[in-house]
């Protein structure tokens, strides 16, 4: 239910046009205003009591939109904080405050203003919204596990809000939606309607993860080119395919000063230790301790002629996605945040199986069983990165069950290697 207030309750305020973004009521966000009348309507309203109406463009692509080219119906929103920018552009907090249908323009030049009155809406929390509440809930969490990156921020205002219109409102943010289906959501005035709209909205979301998750996801084009390698392993049996496939990756290495001992070169390493058709897809291997160094080692010389192993890939030395495809993500701790994981192994078997290995020094073991023990399930209570990461994996492991997970400290002992290997053929 909707309805608008009486005139005597419209104001003047300072608007603002955003090309393809709604701050919504009880939300806030970081926006960049840059255009001309973008910045004075800031400064105009940054004079009076800080608020701004936004509106959103019918066409993004315009720079100078004139107000038949914005929607009607925008936010009320309070500038919490500003930044200047290098070149002049505004950068500011601005959390939504109210729903605001524009009445009429009363300034057009230098900055709009216009006269405007507030759209108040009900909360509806009978049973049918706290369920409609409680999918879309499971689900946002669901996408993140296929992918969908959220800001930790809005996760938990999504999660920790009380009331099904504050709840609808969060939502909205972060549904991957075009710029009119979102205008339509805030247009949206009957709040049970605005839930069952953002259920369709997510569903058809969660299909298109899935569908890139099984199909298209980073990991699978990993595979992909390991098979082409395996079949290049088999026709050639040359080191110099070996060679070849660090072409593969045609980017520089930098060597951090007193760690040189831990860069590992194919052609050294063939002289001392002989000719292996195990690892060095990356010429050299940049090893973060002398643990996966050892490890490495290890494996390249037992697992040589083992029938089972199609390959070992380092994949911990290239932590950058565009050399290396093989990454899930998980809630960093550390960063408050959604992050990347590059495993530092990764073992692949003629069975279709893999084994990721994560290896790390034994003074990260006490915290790591702290934090194992202590865990619930709540997200709030990850504070060690090394567990935090095996979670992440764990959610990645429930979509590609062929994938194991080791955890392996003090990976120098040959205790922890044999442990490994006995493992490895276990898969």
């Amino acid at each position: 239910m909707a309805f608008l207030i009486r005139a005597s309750e419209q104001f003047i305020y300072p608007v603002s046009a955003v090309r393809d973004g709604i701050v919504f009521p009880s939300t806030e966000n970081v926006l960049v205003f840059g255009r001309p009348k973008s910045v004075n309507a800031i400064n105009e309203a940054l004079k009076k009591d800080k608020k701004i109406i936004l509106l959103m463009q019918k066409n993004s692509s315009l720079d100078s939109p004139k107000k038949e080219d914005l929607y009607q119906v925008g936010v009320l929103g309070r500038i919490e904080k500003t930044a200047q920018g290098d070149k002049g552009e505004i950068n500011a907090l601005v959390k939504g405050e109210k729903k605001m249908k524009i009445l009429s323009f009363t300034r057009e030049i230098d900055w709009y203003e216009a006269k405007a009155e507030e759209i108040k809406e009900e909360n509806v929390d009978d049973e049918e919204s706290k369920a409609m509440v409680r999918y879309l809930s499971s689900q946002i969490k669901r996408a993140i596990n296929l992918g969908k990156t959220v800001d930790f921020v809005f996760l938990m205002n999504i999660l920790n809000t009380a009331s099904s219109l504050d709840f609808s409102n969060q939502i909205a943010v972060v549904l991957d939606l075009k710029p009119e289906e979102r205008q339509q959501l805030l247009e949206e005035n009957n709040v049970k309607e605005r839930l069952k709209k953002e259920v369709d909205y997510m569903n058809k979301e969660i299909k298109v993860l899935e569908i890139e998750f099984s199909l298209s996801s980073k990991t699978q084009k990993k595979f992909e080119r390991g098979m082409k390698e395996s079949i290049l392993r088999e026709k050639m049996k040359t080191i110099e395919e070996e060679l070849e496939l660090a072409k593969l990756f045609p980017f520089k290495i930098s060597i951090e000063q007193g760690r040189s001992i831990l860069v590992v070169y194919k052609e050294d390493w063939d002289k001392r230790y002989g000719k292996s058709c195990i690892g060095f897809h990356i010429n050299p291997y940049n090893f973060d301790s002398s643990d996966e160094k050892d490890l490495f080692k290890y494996l390249r010389g037992v697992l040589d002629k083992d029938e089972a192993i199609v390959d070992v890939y380092f994949t911990g030395g290239a932590t950058d996605p565009t050399h290396n495809d093989f990454y899930f993500e998980y809630y960093s701790p550390e960063k408050k945040r959604i992050a990347r994981y590059f495993p530092d192994f990764l073992i692949e078997t003629t069975k279709g199986r893999y084994l990721v290995v994560e290896v790390k020094k034994n003074t990260e073991k006490l915290t790591y069983e702290q934090n194992k023990k202590q865990y619930t399930g709540k997200i709030e209570e990850l504070f060690d990165e090394v567990f935090a990461k095996e979670i992440g994996f764990r959610e990645f492991q429930q979509a590609n069950k062929n994938f194991e997970y080791r955890l392996i400290f003090d990976a120098s002992l040959q205790k922890r290697q044999q442990e490994l290997l006995e493992a490895i053929r276990r898969i």
